[in-house]
């Protein structure tokens, strides 16, 4: 019998008990902001808008990294046409100082052309940015000669700095008379 009473005062405690919790949390959600008290959904929001402004931030960090490394591979790409451009020309002159033996007439030309080698190297030292900013300010046709004397891969990354329709010119004049 003292069994059955205690269960029986067990289960009126619980009958009251859990009731009166699932009360107080029900009033929590609902009548609390009423009072002032932050609601549970606002809770989770903060949370989530703090991780969502994390990410965010977190993107705009990778996304200027990339950047920098794609202006870096430009860089070393247009420094590796350089020293290509510049290992071929000193090749080029070694042929032509084998060669030095030549008529009067063609030593003049050599000579405008040892020249112009000479400005081509000038060029093939520099960055292409700083050539292109000197060719772009030679009279058109100085510029296409300078232009017209270089190898394709520094020809490439000079003209590419160009503003475009200087570049354009020079690109035409290059398909009709060959280079």
């Amino acid at each position: 019998m003292k069994k059955d009473k205690r269960k029986q005062s067990k289960m009126l405690l619980v009958s009251i008990f859990v009731p009166f919790i699932l009360l107080l949390i029900v009033g929590y959600i609902y009548i609390g902001p009423l009072f002032g008290l932050p609601s549970a959904g606002s809770l989770f929001q903060e949370n989530r808008s703090d991780v969502d402004q994390a990410v965010e931030e977190t993107i705009a960090e990778l996304e200027q990294e990339i950047i920098q490394l794609q202006t870096q591979l430009r860089e070393t790409e247009n420094e590796l046409a350089v020293m290509s451009s510049t290992s071929q020309a000193s090749e080029e002159e070694t042929s032509v100082q084998e060669t030095a033996t030549v008529p009067e007439q063609v030593n003049v030309n050599t000579e405008q052309e040892n020249r112009l080698r000479s400005v081509v190297n000038t060029y093939k030292e520099m960055s292409s940015k700083r050539a292109a900013a000197i060719i772009d300010e030679l009279p058109f046709e100085e510029a296409f000669a300078h232009v017209q004397a270089m190898d394709e891969s520094l020809r490439a990354s000079i003209i590419g700095r160009l503003p475009a329709e200087k570049g354009a010119e020079l690109i035409e004049r290059l398909a009709n008379e060959g280079g």
